[in-house]
């Protein structure tokens, strides 16, 4: 889970964290990512295109509070 404190939101932190773990993941020879965040979550849908990631589909899914969410899974190639 990527969590980004409100004070640093639109600094590019969540954007280095994501580039980090593609190197990680690429490393480790896998040869795609998935990330699923919440369909109401705009900053993080906007930052997940801007870096290449593409909706994969629309989930209904619930979280640790039991309550069920619209979600949006992205994907992105590393080959």
């Amino acid at each position: 889970m990527l969590v980004v404190s409100k004070k640093l939101q639109h600094k590019g932190v969540g954007s280095f964290a994501v580039t980090f773990a593609e190197k990680y993941a690429k490393d480790l020879k896998k040869s795609a990512i998935l990330i699923l965040t919440t369909a109401d979550n705009i900053c993080a849908k906007g930052c997940y295109n801007k870096l290449g990631y593409l909706v994969e589909k629309s989930i209904r899914y619930a979280v640790g509070d039991g309550i069920e969410r619209d979600g949006v899974v992205f994907r992105k190639e590393l080959i």
